[in-house]
């Protein structure tokens, strides 16, 4: 609504500074509502993983902007469905790291690999790969709300593990 007044006042002729600042305060509100929705997605159950993290992971990498390969090991869920907080947490990490890539690697395709851990925790490790440029690195926030994606996606893994009955769920989503 504040883009759209301040739209109106400069059709309208108005002062620059005062759209200037209505621009700013509808900024401010987006980066606080982004917030909000990040927290409350948190601890939302996306549809897409109704049928299990392969099919969610496959309709992700369809609707992506950039070629996406998924390989799931057939081991990941032999024995059925994961946790379902470790289901959550893989799904939205690979949402976000994909994101990224087709955002800020200016990559051609992305790799999505998911095997189990390998011990009996039922634990997994994902790795995301992209053919982008390079030098994606997890940089401490400064408060700027800039360059602080994967810092903010290692603490909401973090998070995850301390809530999580899947004590490996960190490690395996290194």
């Amino acid at each position: 609504m504040q883009l759209g007044e301040a739209r109106e006042h400069l059709a309208d002729g108005g002062d620059v500074e005062q759209a200037a600042e209505l621009v700013d305060t509808a900024h401010s509100s987006t980066k606080e509502a982004l917030v909000e929705l990040r927290e409350l997605a948190r601890g939302i159950h996306p549809p897409a993983l109704d049928s299990g993290l392969t099919v969610a992971l496959e309709t992700l990498a369809a609707r992506s902007a950039l070629p996406v390969n998924v390989d799931v090991d057939p081991a990941v869920e032999a024995d059925g469905r994961l946790a379902p907080a470790l289901e959550s947490i893989a799904y939205f990490s690979v949402a976000e790291l994909v994101t990224n890539a087709a955002k800020h690697a200016r990559a051609t395709g992305v790799y999505v690999l998911v095997e189990p851990l390998g011990d009996t925790s039922g634990s997994v490790r994902i790795r995301v790969r992209d053919d982008g440029r390079g030098g994606a690195t997890v940089v401490s926030p400064d408060g700027s709300g800039l360059r602080s994606g994967l810092a903010g996606l290692a603490e909401r893994v973090r998070s995850a593990t301390a809530r999580s009955t899947c004590p490996a769920l960190s490690a395996g989503l290194r």
